[in-house]
């Protein structure tokens, strides 16, 4: 399946929602209807955009594509703190990550 970041583009804490489908609609309504920062969300008003860097890793577990996402720019909010690629060591450590082997 095709992986997809869909957001609010006027929420300005910048949370998204990583959701899978074999469509951009399907992956939309996915997220819309399961998320609990978009259920304030206008439908037309929710953006969704390709991260093909996740594609196929719908059978993943979050801690696994949260790790994904750090290697690749993302940073993740867990607990008031922030951690990216420069602390992703700790998040290891904490279990907020878990380390997979990406295939190129």
């Amino acid at each position: 399946m095709k992986a997809y970041k869909v957001y609010n583009p006027d929420d300005h804490e910048g949370y998204q929602e990583i959701a899978f489908g074999n469509t951009k609609k399907e992956a939309k309504e996915k997220a819309w209807s399961s998320s609990e920062f978009l259920s304030d969300t206008d439908y037309e008003n929710v953006i969704v955009e390709r991260l093909p860097f996740l594609d196929g890793m719908h059978d993943k577990t979050q801690e696994e594509i949260i790790y994904i996402t750090l290697l690749n720019g993302w940073w993740y909010e867990y607990e008031d703190v922030r951690y990216d690629e420069e602390n992703i060591e700790e998040a290891i450590k904490k279990g907020i990550v878990t380390p997979i082997s990406v295939q190129e």
